[in-house]
């Protein structure tokens, strides 16, 4: 999968970024690393900066949720060694508790 470029798309500095940008959680790091680079090297513009900070914090949060369900998901494995989803295991857990 290609990953923007942040240096050389000055469009994608503002380009609001969603979850739909990127489809994995590695594409979405190496999009956080190169925008800490360019925001590193101290050469942008204020606003580019700021814009640049702005997408970083929001594939940060991306790659934490992305973290976060991986967690999940190995917390959930039964007994048996198999995953399980975690919604058909917490809406359970949450039906028991509401009877």
């Amino acid at each position: 999968m290609a990953v923007p470029d942040w240096r050389l798309d000055k469009s994608m500095a503002k380009k609001n970024i969603t979850t739909q940008d990127f489809k994995d959680f590695e594409s979405a790091l190496k999009a956080l690393e190169a925008i800490v680079k360019d925001l590193e090297k101290g050469d942008l513009k204020l606003e580019e900066s700021l814009s640049y900070y702005e997408k970083g914090v929001k594939l940060s949060n991306y790659c934490h949720d992305r973290l976060k369900d991986a967690e999940r998901r190995i917390d959930i494995v039964n007994k048996d060694g198999n995953l399980e989803p975690a919604k058909t295991i917490f809406d359970t857990d949450h039906n028991k508790e509401s009877k």
